[in-house]
């Protein structure tokens, strides 16, 4: 008969060809006559990880723990188990414990690192990974745990000389090119990002993380049916479905019972990171190219269970709405928040008892805008706050799921000419003065704290081509709040007007904007608030265009009286503003003479 040693060798074999079940009996019979027995406890914690049972996994642990508190490898796996519950407080607490028992345990100070990046606390990551260099300054792990945390730092020629130096050592590692490649795309460097992703997938066919990258390099190359097909076979890798490649319908069904399935998981439950984000990435590709129909329906995957209210159901337009209680509420940016506010008038006219809930800047703007059948409340993001609990709601719905929920199209946008407004106020008037010239709203960047702000966000000297001398038939109002010392400088330079100690709020922003004949704005909230407004707007879209815009056209979908100009790989910020200028002689002053 074997003995335990040829037993737990046997249970090994199983665990590496996942055959969980086989695995799974073996220890159990073994912890049956030996509770504690070392090996065993250790890998039916590890089992138990894998399947996703993490409060089995926890529990073994934390007997051995009970048992061999000064055990270094026990607290690092207990720090493992935490991190995939998204408990990182207590992941890093387990890493920490482990390297005061061993301050040279080396997986500790690289999960330590990576938890602390996943937290964003980015220099932290940093010290974590130096150290774990210092000790082991040839280790291919340590060399690209510091690159990784350098990228995150934006110190990118050091993470990229780190990562040459780990894959000199091991240049067969998949993750180390799709890591490399982001340093890449960071830098904009979009053609060498691409080698990158295509060598982690030739390494491994497999690699899920080269395809979701492959497919966001090559939506920045704007080779939308590429993405589409990288994103594809992500899917088609995790769900074991090759199919899904070639059979759209496949495709729809999918997600249908993926989105089931997101709307039905308890609290406490999570979802599959890896097929939540490619079908979130491919929803976005799609809604890019105006597919509305499957796009937002795969675009349902950017929000996990716990950013949602988790006492009341959502309403994605299954269930008939007249009469019932309907809370909305904020989910994104100030801008998103603007742009899909205007679906509470239609489900107001549709017969819901709405209420929109939104941060505080927007509170007065809306709730002078939307009738008195819409009920605006101020939203902190706590599903606690008492107005929330007060009133006796049926659904919640985010606002950027009602186009799903109300079958949106690219033809039945709702409220496109404008559906905010503002009172007129006679101390805008009295501040600007008698207008003389036409008056132009600038607005040159957006929210530093977005992912994609690098992008879209410019500089006052970008708008130089339309500040020059025979731009003095206009008169320039800075839109911009939080000015900075260099900023306010440079404005006052070009005499361009600043109002940004009034702008407290959106309904001043909006009451500012209605005085003005033009504004002109990166993508950002003002853009919206002014194309909800009604108002004459110019958009300027970086190459890397947000799928709102669709990828061609210089017209909206959302606003009538916006025109976008977009940022082409072959033309410059400075020719682009050039030609602005020339179209805003044209357009104030068309009886005037050519410049040429």
């Amino acid at each position: 008969m074997p003995n335990i040693q040829e037993f737990l060798g046997i249970a090994q074999n199983h665990l590496q060809q996942r055959e969980w079940p086989q695995a799974r009996q073996i220890f159990q019979n073994i912890l049956q006559n030996d509770p504690y027995h070392l090996p065993t406890k250790q890998l039916i914690s590890y089992l138990e990880l894998q399947v996703g049972q993490f409060t089995e996994s926890l529990r073994h642990i934390q007997e051995l723990l009970a048992k061999y508190p000064k055990h270094s490898n026990f607290w690092h796996h207990k720090g493992i188990i935490h991190k995939s519950c998204q408990q990182y407080s207590e992941a890093i607490h387990c890493f920490q414990q482990a390297l005061l028992i061993e301050p040279e345990h080396a997986q500790s100070l690289f999960d330590l690192s990576l938890t602390y990046s996943e937290t964003k606390q980015y220099e932290q990551a940093l010290v974590a990974a130096q150290h774990y260099l210092r000790l082991y300054p040839n280790s291919f792990d340590a060399l690209r745990n510091y690159g990784y945390a350098l990228k995150n730092n934006a110190r990118y020629a050091e993470a990229l000389e780190h990562y040459n130096r780990a894959i000199a050592i091991n240049g067969q590692f998949a993750e180390i090119y799709n890591n490399r490649g982001n340093v890449y795309a960071a830098l904009r460097e979009n053609k060498k990002a691409l080698a990158d992703f295509n060598q982690s997938i030739t390494v491994d066919s497999h690699y899920i993380g080269g395809y979701m990258s492959k497919g966001e390099a090559l939506k920045k190359l704007g080779r939308l049916a590429e993405a589409t097909d990288c994103y594809k076979q992500a899917l088609a890798i995790k769900l074991k479905l090759p199919e899904l490649l070639h059979n759209p319908e496949l495709l729809e069904k999918v997600q249908r019972q993926w989105s089931d399935h997101i709307h039905q998981l308890l609290p406490g439950q999570k979802l599959d990171p890896d097929i939540r984000l490619a079908m979130m990435n491919l929803g976005l590709v799609l809604l890019l190219d105006g597919n509305y129909d499957l796009g937002y329906l795969l675009y349902e995957n950017r929000q996990s269970r716990e950013m949602r209210c988790p006492y009341l159901p959502i309403w994605l337009g299954t269930e008939a709405i007249i009469g019932k209680n309907l809370a909305l509420y904020a989910e994104q940016g100030l801008g998103d928040t603007i742009q899909f506010s205007r679906f509470a008038l239609d489900l107001d006219k549709m017969g819901a008892k709405v209420s929109l809930f939104v941060p505080e800047t927007l509170f007065e703007l809306l709730r002078y805008s939307f009738p008195p059948s819409i009920q605006i409340h101020l939203f902190n993001y706590d599903w606690q706050q008492p107005e929330l609990h007060q009133k006796q709601f049926h659904f919640a719905t985010p606002l950027l799921s009602l186009p799903l929920a109300l079958k949106l199209t690219t033809q039945t946008i709702s409220h496109a000419h404008s559906y905010l407004k503002v009172p007129e106020d006679a101390n805008w008037s009295l501040m600007l003065g008698k207008k003389e010239r036409p008056r132009i709203g600038l607005c040159w960047r957006g929210n530093p704290h977005f992912p994609m702000d690098q992008f879209r966000s410019l500089k006052i000297a970008d708008f130089l081509p339309i500040l020059t001398e025979e731009s003095k038939n206009f008169e320039f109002i800075s839109l911009q709040k939080d000015l900075s010392t260099d900023e306010i400088q440079q404005i006052t330079a070009l005499k361009i007007r600043d109002f940004s100690a009034y702008l407290c709020n959106f309904n001043e922003t909006a009451k500012l904007c209605s005085q003005l004949d033009l504004v002109i704005t990166v993508d950002t909230s003002v853009a919206h608030l002014c194309g909800a407004l009604g108002l004459t707007t110019w958009i300027l879209l970086p190459q890397q265009v947000d799928w709102r815009w669709l990828r061609q056209g210089n017209t909206s979908i959302w606003y009538q009286n916006v025109r976008l100009w977009r940022l082409h790989p072959n033309r410059s910020v400075y020719e682009l503003l050039g030609d602005l200028q020339h179209e805003l002689e044209a357009y104030f002053y068309p009886d005037a003479p050519s410049a040429s």
